[in-house]
């Protein structure tokens, strides 16, 4: 089963790395705890073989989209909880929300990455942010985005927040098929130019 398509559709990869603890627990032997990064994740380059994105089969209902009408395909990938999703930008829009950021695409090959704290601040917490541009993304030049936030809850317990982001260009493509024998490959973030906005939380 295959999905062609009439033009070249970039493709992204998001990598996201989310740890919560309470106030007694966030101390220097935790962060330090939550600092690697897994060997091994669902999606890599290899994913794109001569202009042919291959996606798992619980992406089975990407090949159903209209594809003419996407401007670009995101894979996401929480490491956590280890849940795989994509999501397609349409055409007619400019911005591409990802969790706590805004994509815009340049040109096929370049993407302003944004910072969308005013929507997201009840999940990143304090201190407050203002929105704005963290980078460009370029193809063969992946992001690692850090940020953290302190909330208070109803429960009247401290929570710290440190989130992590990979963002990565892998390829533009028109063809799309299923690929029932994905396998994970060896992953490093040792290539990516980190952007580090956290701050020291009390």
């Amino acid at each position: 089963m295959t999905n062609i398509v009439k033009y070249m559709i970039p493709v992204l990869r998001v990598l996201l790395k989310i740890n919560r603890a309470k106030k007694g627990a966030y101390n220097t032997n935790y962060r330090n705890s939550i600092k690697e990064w897994p060997k091994e994740v669902a999606f890599s380059d290899n994913q794109i073989i001569q202009n042919t994105l291959f996606v798992p089969s619980q992406f089975k209902s990407l090949l159903l989209e209209k594809t003419n009408s996407i401007k670009s395909i995101t894979l996401i990938e929480n490491i956590d909880s280890k849940e795989i999703s994509y999501i397609t930008q349409p055409i007619q829009n400019k911005v591409c929300p990802i969790s706590i950021l805004e994509i815009i695409q340049i040109n096929p090959s370049n993407f302003d990455v944004h910072l969308n704290y005013s929507k997201n601040k009840n999940f990143i917490g304090a201190p407050t942010r203002d929105n704005h541009k963290i980078g460009v993304l370029k193809t063969g030049s992946p992001l690692l985005y850090k940020i953290n936030g302190k909330i208070d809850w109803e429960d009247l317990q401290r929570y710290y927040n440190e989130i992590e982001l990979y963002i990565e260009h892998i390829g533009n493509i028109n063809n799309i098929e299923i690929n029932t024998k994905m396998e994970k490959i060896p992953f490093t973030i040792d290539e990516a130019k980190v952007i580090d906005e956290r701050k020291i939380l009390y």
